[in-house]
């Protein structure tokens, strides 16, 4: 066998793992000859001539085939000249050559030694990617955990998910989410490296070598973790949301139990009412029903239509005496309602006057309004005349009393002499046939005087009453001509005085000649007013005693006492109503109370 031939077939290029038996049987044939070998070439010298230049030598050997192929192996030799535990180094002469390695250092002398081995066991292995590819610098690879790791969450990659692999055009990497959030932000730029990128330029990897987390099962966790997160937060908002309608339950619970605690405690009133006057047997008097009416000051009664009207700051309301219903409240001022009075004849027309110097007429039948007038001064008081049914008059401040004529609606000062400018309180009209007043008249009230006006053509003639005051109110009873004059306390009668007086003509002076004086205690706080209960074969008086909170009733004949109830509140106004029995209303500055009497 050629050499040539020999270090082709030796060659590790063409040789596998696989052929290292062959090879050795190869060297041990017969058909191997040493002597075939002359064509190698020893290039090699003394290790002594290397010794002076460097401390190690070199022996260099080359051999060539048949193709001129050339292989150079270094072998390092110690300071001995020998060659154990000597390194080769393989150099190739040319690039393109493939290698062929010759280890000869003094084969002859080695044969010699007892501990002689066969070239053959001494041949080189060449791997063939490592001889055949020229060398490359090859650097380090990162650590796991700068590879593994997204640079903008600094966390591990997922190979699934919304975390999973991505690269942009710069060739950094990033997870999908995070990257994606990033540019949607409007960083237009590489985290890393700062060049421009955009959404559209982010790519998912599928790379083989990368060394991806499972985070399959993490995933599901998170997924989890977000949805019990979001049933807590739509749990924190139920409660939130409960919390406000317990609140607001909480609230109108309070509320409730406060209108409770309130009718509960009218209830308690109204039922030691009752019991008071069951108890008490000369109370001929049963409450009927309490009507929640604020500001009261007046009430009155309308017998053709069966109506009670009262006042309620700057409202009216009527009460249908039939079924014992209440309407709502129809404003006819602007400011408290102080006097209410219907026409005579037929009762249809509504008069009102209030403290907003406003008269105003209404229309029963149908609650609409005719007509509205505003005078010059706050009105007080009002009343029709008796005697002229397209009449009526109107008094306030400074003692005015103007008349009108509703055809025209031209007013005349009746009164334009008057010395006393305190407000007139009462006024009210009297018929032609009373002795007193024998072509009618008026009855004025104001806070210090009395006075009858009697009519002598258009004009009026004024009569001082002779009685000291000072006056709260005044009644006129057409039944028996007697009028009621209430009077506060003076220096001579301290007491509240209810004065029962007929009216009586002297000449030409009217008188008001006392018939009874009913007392009600020492103090009036409020400008009460008292009422004439007029009965079949006689008349009763009612008034209230706010000192004592009873309300009282005399009779006007005999003088004496006729029943007494306890009244909590602060009666300011009373009427008596003849309507299939009697009934008394009585209005406070908090309701209205309808009461039956038992007797009559």
């Amino acid at each position: 066998m050629l050499p040539n031939e020999y270090m082709n077939r030796r060659h590790p290029a063409f040789r596998d793992d696989e052929d290292d038996d062959t090879d050795d049987e190869l060297y041990n044939s017969p058909e191997y000859d040493s002597s075939d070998m002359s064509d190698v070439e020893e290039i090699s010298s003394d290790s002594t001539d290397h010794s002076t230049s460097s401390e190690d030598s070199y022996s260099d050997y080359s051999a060539s085939n048949s193709d001129g192929e050339i292989a150079v192996v270094e072998l390092r030799e110690d300071n001995n000249g020998g060659n154990n535990g000597a390194e080769p180094e393989v150099r190739d002469s040319e690039p393109n050559q493939a290698p062929v390695a010759v280890l000869v250092n003094n084969v002859q002398e080695n044969r010699d030694h007892d501990d002689y081995v066969s070239p053959a066991a001494k041949r080189i292995r060449l791997d063939p990617e490592v001889s055949t590819l020229p060398r490359q610098n090859v650097t380090p690879e990162p650590a796991d955990d700068d590879v593994d790791k997204c640079s903008i969450c600094l966390d591990t990659w997922d190979n699934c998910g919304e975390h999973r692999l991505c690269a942009i055009k710069c060739g950094h990497l990033f997870g999908h989410s995070c990257i994606t959030q990033w540019l949607n932000a409007r960083h237009n730029r590489c985290p890393e490296c700062n060049a421009k990128a955009g959404p559209r330029d982010v790519r998912v990897l599928y790379a083989k070598k990368l060394v991806a987390v499972d985070t399959s099962e993490l995933n599901k966790v998170k997924i989890a973790l977000k949805d019990e997160v979001d049933k807590r937060m739509k749990c924190e908002k139920e409660v939130e949301s409960l919390k406000g309608l317990r609140d607001y339950h909480q609230r109108e619970i309070s509320e409730l139990n406060l209108k409770y605690r309130e009718l509960e405690k009218k209830y308690a009133e109204s039922l030691q009412r009752r019991s008071l006057l069951s108890i008490d047997t000369s109370a001929p008097l049963e409450i009927v029903k309490t009507f929640d009416i604020k500001s009261g000051r007046v009430t009155i009664y309308n017998s053709t239509h069966n109506y009670l009207y009262t006042s309620s700051s700057k409202s009216v309301y009527r009460l249908f005496m039939d079924n014992m219903t209440l309407s709502p409240p129809y404003q006819l001022h602007n400011l408290e309602i102080r006097d209410m009075c219907f026409q005579p004849q037929g009762e249809n027309t509504l008069l009102t006057v209030g403290l907003d110097k406003k008269m105003v007429l209404v229309d029963v039948r149908s609650s609409n309004m005719i007509r509205q007038i505003q005078t010059d001064i706050a009105l007080w008081s009002c009343c029709w005349s008796k005697n002229e049914r397209n009449t009526f008059c109107v008094a306030g401040t400074r003692g005015i009393i103007y008349e009108y004529d509703i055809r025209s609606f031209q007013k005349e000062n009746i009164n334009a002499g008057c010395d006393d400018k305190s407000p007139v309180v009462s006024l009210h009209s009297v018929p032609k046939n009373c002795p007193a007043l024998l072509a009618g008249g008026y009855l004025s009230c104001q806070l210090q005087s009395c006075s009858a006006y009697a009519a002598k053509g258009s004009k009026y003639a004024q009569n001082l009453i002779n009685l000291k005051g000072p006056f709260t109110s005044l009644r006129f009873n057409e039944k028996n001509n007697h009028v009621i004059l209430s009077c506060r306390g003076n220096e001579e009668e301290p007491d509240i005085r209810h004065l029962v007086c007929s009216l009586e003509r002297n000449e030409n002076q009217v008188n008001f000649n006392v018939v009874h004086t009913f007392k009600t205690g020492s103090s009036a706080k409020f400008l009460s007013k008292p009422c004439f209960v007029n009965l079949k074969d006689e008349t009763l008086i009612a008034a209230f005693s706010e000192s004592e909170k009873k309300i009282k009733a005399w009779n006007m004949s005999t003088g004496e006492e006729q029943y007494t109830f306890p009244y909590k509140g602060n009666a300011l106004d009373m009427c008596s109503i003849e309507n299939d029995g009697l009934f008394q209303a009585v209005l406070s500055t908090d309701s209205l109370e309808l009461y039956k009497s038992k007797q009559y």
